[in-house]
């Protein structure tokens, strides 16, 4: 979505995901491996947090939310758009996750990540968009909020 919307809108785009990659020199997933979950989370906190970018489509990792200096930083200079999707969706979507490095406690499974980042989502969105739907619906939504 957010390239679409950047091109769309003839913005920057940033995805925070690969640039912290190319950051730490190593894939998301290796570095979770070798640092844990919180480690991962705290350098992309940090990384977000630095960015201080106005004016950009930037799309975030799902873990920056528990950075709250990082999200002041978005929300200061951005809208927040919390694209909201069902469980059953998040599964369909990610599929094997294995090496997507996700920062996350996931003893409960993705199911008890969902729960426990819905709340935050839902509390630093500006704006909440029903992404259940096709790209092309979804990418209306947002250019009309």
């Amino acid at each position: 979505m957010g390239i679409l919307l950047a091109k769309i809108l003839v913005k920057p785009f940033v995805d925070t995901d690969i640039e912290l990659q190319n950051l730490l020199g190593v894939s998301l997933q290796d570095f979770l491996n070798a640092h844990g979950f919180n480690a991962l989370r705290e350098a992309e906190a940090k990384y977000v947090e630095s960015l201080g970018l106005a004016d950009h489509v930037i799309s975030t990792g799902g873990s920056v939310i528990y950075g709250e200096r990082a999200m002041a930083s978005l929300k200061k200079h951005n809208r927040i758009i919390y694209l909201e999707i069902s469980i059953k969706t998040m599964l369909a979507r990610l599929g094997d996750y294995s090496r997507r490095g996700i920062a996350a406690d996931l003893s409960d499974g993705l199911e008890g990540m969902y729960l426990e980042r819905k709340p935050l989502y839902e509390g630093y969105a500006d704006v909440t968009i029903d992404a259940n739907q096709p790209p092309e619906i979804v990418l209306k939504k947002i250019l009309g909020a």
